[in-house]
């Protein structure tokens, strides 16, 4: 079967004119932008599952992969397997929305030969008729779509939620249940923008150069008037799920360290970039959810220093005694 990734690599005249030409017949590609670091096996499994959808639904695409420095072979993993992926290289201080961006960057007007943008993480398998089925449903809607991640024994990784009365930061989850849902933000573990919402919306959030891309343009084009779906099936497994409570709150140290590692940490709530995207969920009352976003830091501080207190009874390690 003929490969269907395409590579888009024209002047803006001659990418405008596909785009008038192409648009009313659906068959421009979709720019599909995933990330990685240090996970050549993790991603080599991803863009095998993706390439079988891709083939099988003949979904013609061009699909551009951000490393950020990894050491460990990815980049030339992706190299010899993967020829038609388009590589681009990071620094190593990117992350997730500096590696999207990244991205964007570089397609720059050759954006609107494409249409939409899938974004996705590479550490799922794709369900099958995924992809092809979340463009359908977009594009029938004029909405933004994403999709429920979960593990094969049914764990929740990811999935659309809805904003909360009392407390917006805490949204409410929402899991895919045969029917197509409405939602007010949609992470990018798997997200499809169709380009005339990406577009409409100016892209992403230049002030955002860690993470929250994803959830702040959901809602932008929530209360742009746009749809925000949620797909009906789960569209892609993972093998685990990450609790990033649980993985914070468990971090112990002196104050100063904690507050470098998970206040000053950009895959933590990094306090700049938290403030500014809660200011955007609910400008009114955003001071007052933000310790919200830091509970995970204030039990981590408070287990530290209550684990040392002398009253405080400490684990009793066993003692093997030889024979």
């Amino acid at each position: 079967m003929a490969s269907v990734l395409t590579n888009i690599d024209m002047g803006k005249e001659s990418t405008a004119q596909l785009v008038s030409q192409k648009e009313h017949l659906g068959i421009l590609p979709i720019c599909i932008i995933v990330t990685t670091f240090n996970r050549r096996d993790t991603t080599k499994r991803f863009l095998e599952s993706l390439m079988r959808q891709l083939e099988k639904y003949s979904t013609s695409a061009t699909v551009v992969l951000i490393d950020d420095a990894s050491s460990d072979g990815t980049p030339e993993m992706v190299l010899k397997e993967f020829p038609r992926v388009m590589l681009l290289r990071g620094t190593g201080q990117l992350y997730w929305a500096g590696g999207v961006r990244l991205a964007v960057n570089h397609l720059s007007e050759r954006l609107i030969g494409f249409r939409g943008i899938l974004l996705i993480n590479d550490d799922v398998v794709l369900a099958d008729g995924s992809i092809s089925s979340m463009i359908k449903i977009a594009e029938t809607h004029g909405a933004l779509i994403g999709g429920t991640v979960a593990t094969h024994s049914g764990e929740i990784e990811s999935s659309g939620s809805s904003l909360g009365l009392i407390c917006k930061p805490k949204p409410k989850l929402k899991i895919a249940n045969g029917t197509v849902q409405d939602c007010d933000l949609l992470p990018g573990h798997i997200m499809y923008i169709p380009m005339s919402v990406y577009r409409t919306l100016g892209g992403f959030d230049e002030k955002l150069p860690y993470r929250f891309i994803d959830l702040e343009f959901s809602l932008r084009a929530k209360r742009s008037g746009f749809r925000v779906l949620l797909a009906p099936e789960v569209v892609a497994f993972t093998e685990e799920v990450h609790n990033y409570y649980e993985e914070t709150s468990s971090k112990r140290g002196s104050l100063s360290t904690l507050v470098r590692n998970i206040l000053l940490d950009p895959k933590g709530p990094y306090w700049r970039e938290s403030a500014y995207y809660l200011r955007k969920v609910s400008p009114i009352l955003w001071w007052l959810w933000l310790p919200f976003f830091y509970r995970a830091f204030f039990v981590a501080v408070f287990r530290s220093y209550f684990e040392k207190l002398p009253f405080v009874r400490k684990p009793i390690t066993p003692i093997t005694l030889e024979k």
